[in-house]
């Protein structure tokens, strides 16, 4: 690889990691911080009427997991706030039917 390319590697992964919110979790591994709320979580999974139960069945983790992410007790995984959202995104939709 020539040094233009290795800068420009370097270039876009820089940006991407400025447009990330990034720390530690409680075991010091890196993860991508939510950019929503343990509140807002909560008041997303509530509006489309799902219980922590329900939602926790949905996306397959555990009911303590949305109770941690719910609390602030722990940083919510990016991949969580997506699913959630995609979620949120198809009950509007079926709404609108």
């Amino acid at each position: 690889m020539d040094q233009t390319a290795i800068a420009s590697s370097f270039t876009i992964a820089g940006t991407f990691l400025r447009s990330c919110s990034i720390g530690l979790d409680v075991g010091g591994r890196f993860v991508y911080k939510s950019n929503v709320t343990g509140i807002e979580f909560k008041k997303l999974r509530e509006t489309i009427g799902h219980t922590q139960a329900s939602l926790s069945k949905e996306i397959d983790v555990t009911i303590r997991s949305l109770t941690r992410w719910e609390t602030g007790e722990t940083p919510i995984p990016k991949i969580a706030e997506l699913a959630l959202k995609y979620i949120v995104e198809r009950s509007q939709g079926k709404k609108k039917r």
